[in-house]
C-alpha cells in the first residue's frame, strides 16, 4: 500500500535544469531492480502450477487481487511519483519505486508475504540530485486460505542503504506490522500498520520513531476499470507538534489488463496533503504500472 510507500509520471515535467548525475551506485541499483523484475517473472513462469485447464480469471478478480496485498501472487509495482509546492520556494521532488509482494509458502496452512520496498530520489533546488533512499522490509505471516477477511502480522526492517544525507534516515529501525483485509463483492478495503524505532546508526543522527499507515478503498468494476484510495500516512513522533503527520487525500483511477498469461494494471492518482510535515509538498502526483504473476488459483478469497 499503502504506501511509494513502497510504491509519479509527472515527475517529468519537473525543472530539471541544474540536476547532478546521480551517483555510480545509483545507476547500478537501478539495473539491479530491472534485473530482479525479471527474475521474480522467470521464478513465477516456473513455479506457477498448470492451469491450462481452469477458467482465467475475470478483469475484476484480477483488479481485486491487485489491491489485496495478501494475495497468493507475485506482484511487482513500479512507481513514479512527484511532490509539488515543497518548502518555501515551491519546489517539486520526485521519486521511483519497486515495492514486489512475494508470498512463500509456510505450509498448507500459512504462508510468508514479504514486502521489500526501495525508491531511487529526487531532491528539491536548487541543489538537486538523485539517490537511493533508505530499504524496507515487511513481512507478514497470514493464513494460506482465507476468506472475506484476512489479515497478517510480522516484522518491518528498515536498513540505511541511502547514498545521501537528505535521503534516508541513517539509522537501523525495526517494528511491529500488522494489516486486515475485507474483500466482498466489488470492494477491496483494508489498512497495512507499522511502527518503526531506531536501534543502530551513527550518533550524529536523530534517532527514528515513526508510524506508518497504508489504508485502501478500491471499487472495481467489470471491465477491469477501478476506483481507489490508496495513502501512505506517516507520523514522526521524534518531531514538534504540528510537524508530525503527512496526510494526503484523493483518488487513483486505474485499469487491469490480460496481455496473454500476464496481467498488467496501470493508475495514475492525485493527492492533496491535508497535513503535512516539514519537507513535505502540497501535491502528489503519481503514475503505477503493476506487474502481476498468479502462483496459486486455489488461494483466492471468497467473493
Amino acid at each position: 500500500m499503502i504506501f511509494l510507500t513502497a510504491p509519479s509520471l509527472f515527475s517529468l515535467f519537473s525543472p530539471v535544469r541544474k540536476m547532478k548525475r546521480a551517483a555510480p551506485n545509483s545507476l547500478a541499483m537501478a539495473i539491479k531492480l530491472a534485473c530482479l523484475c525479471f527474475s521474480l517473472r522467470s521464478a513465477a513462469a516456473e513455479t506457477s502450477p498448470d492451469t491450462t485447464t481452469n477458467q482465467p480469471p475475470s478483469a475484476q478478480e484480477l483488479a481485486k487481487q491487485k489491491h489485496n496485498p495478501f494475495a497468493d501472487q507475485i506482484t511487482v509495482p513500479l512507481q513514479i511519483s512527484s511532490s509539488l509546492d515543497v518548502g518555501p520556494g515551491n519546489g517539486t521532488t520526485g521519486g521511483m519505486s519497486i515495492q514486489p509482494a512475494i508470498p512463500i509458502s509456510l505450509g498448507e496452512n500459512w504462508k510468508l508475504i514479504a514486502r521489500p520496498n526501495l525508491t531511487l530520489l529526487l531532491s528539491e533546488p536548487p541543489d538537486r540530485k538523485a539517490g537511493l533512499g533508505d530499504l524496507e522490509i515487511q513481512s507478514y505471516v497470514t493464513p494460506a486460505l482465507a476468506g472475506k477477511w484476512i489479515w497478517g502480522v510480522g516484522p518491518v526492517l528498515d536498513i540505511p542503504t541511502a547514498t545521501g544525507h537528505e535521503f534516508g534516515t541513517g539509522k537501523w529501525s525495526a517494528g511491529p506490522a500488522v494489516g486486515l483485509v475485507y474483500m466482498n463483492g466489488p470492494w477491496v478495503n483494508g489498512i497495512l500498520a507499522n511502527h518503526i524505532w531506531s536501534f543502530a546508526g551513527p550518533s550524529d543522527r536523530d534517532d527514528v520513531s515513526q508510524t506508518t499507515l497504508e489504508p485502501v478503498i478500491s471499487y472495481n468494476f467489470d471491465s477491469g476499470w477501478y476506483l481507489g484510495f490508496d495513502s501512505t500516512m506517516t507520523s514522526d513522533w521524534n518531531a514538534r507538534p504540528g510537524q508530525r503527520w503527512t496526510i494526503p487525500v484523493g483518488l487513483d483511477v486505474g485499469r487491469t489488463f490480460q496481455v496473454g498469461e500476464q496481467s498488467l494494471t496501470l493508475q495514475v492518482g492525485t493527492y492533496y496533503n491535508v497535513q503535512r510535515a516539514e519537507g513535505a509538498g502540497k501535491w502528489l502526483l503519481r503514475f503505477q504500472a503493476t506487474f502481476v504473476f498468479p502462483r496459486h488459483a486455489s488461494t483466492s478469497p471468497e467473493k
